[in-house]
C-alpha cells in the first residue's frame, strides 16, 4: 500500500482543504436540496471524498476540489 497523509494536519493544510471543501460543495449541494438529512449525507460523501483525494497526493485547492466532486459521482 503506498504512503498516506497523516490522519493530523497543519493550518495550512486545513485551510486548503476547507476551501476545496466550500468551493466543491457550492457545485454539488443542489444535488442534496431536501431534507436535513439528505444535505447532511452529501456534505459527509463530499467530506470523504475530499480525504480520499488528499491522502491519494491531492494537494492543492483547485485540483482537491475537482477531485473530490470526480470521487463522488464515482461512488454514487
Amino acid at each position: 500500500m503506498g504512503a498516506q497523509k497523516p490522519l493530523a494536519f497543519g493550518p495550512e493544510e486545513l485551510r486548503v482543504i476547507y476551501a476545496a471543501f466550500d468551493d466543491a460543495w457550492e457545485i454539488v449541494k443542489v444535488d442534496y436540496i431536501g431534507d436535513l438529512q439528505t444535505l447532511e449525507v452529501g456534505r459527509h460523501r463530499l467530506a470523504n471524498a475530499m480525504m480520499t483525494a488528499y491522502r491519494n497526493g491531492v494537494t492543492e485547492r483547485e485540483a482537491l476540489k475537482v477531485a473530490g466532486i470526480a470521487l463522488m459521482q464515482r461512488w454514487i
